[in-house]
């Protein structure tokens, strides 16, 4: 029961932290639009930036596990796992996408799994299926 119970509670920390990193992805493209200016040049960002900005903040997630899919209005990327696109260099969220008052969503999936169903009286033989957990967050472009 102590496994299942300290199980558990690194489950509901990933998906906290994996919800954090989600929003907190979703603002930070929010903020990278085509009228963004730093340092004199153009803040525009490729879905490796993206991607990394995200596995930066969530600390909880295992690359290889997550899947994101990062959505602006007439395109989708889709990196399953989050690992494969850490070099993709196409511009995110892209150029007819990128201005005030678009939409960008960033959807998260990742798979845990909790032992806690071999303590269930009556069960027999147990396989542990894992559980995806799931966040998604949409921002509109401000910049």
């Amino acid at each position: 029961m102590l496994t299942s119970v300290i199980t558990l509670t690194i489950d509901m920390w990933q998906y906290d932290n994996l919800a954090f990193a989600t929003q907190a992805t979703a603002r930070y493209v929010a903020m990278h639009g085509r009228n963004c200016i730093q340092d004199g040049s153009s803040c525009t960002l490729t879905v490796a930036d993206v991607v990394s900005y995200l596995s930066a903040r969530g600390i909880a997630l295992d690359n290889g596990k997550a899947n994101v899919t990062l959505q602006s209005t007439t395109a989708s990327t889709v990196c399953n796992p989050l690992s494969i696109c850490a070099g993709n260099t196409a511009q995110f969220p892209v150029a007819s996408d990128n201005g005030v008052n678009f939409d960008v969503t960033v959807k998260v999936t990742y798979p845990v799994t909790n032992p806690f169903a071999m303590f269930w009286p009556g069960v027999g033989s147990v396989a542990f299926r894992p559980v995806n957990l799931y966040a998604v967050s949409r921002q509109r472009i401000v910049f």
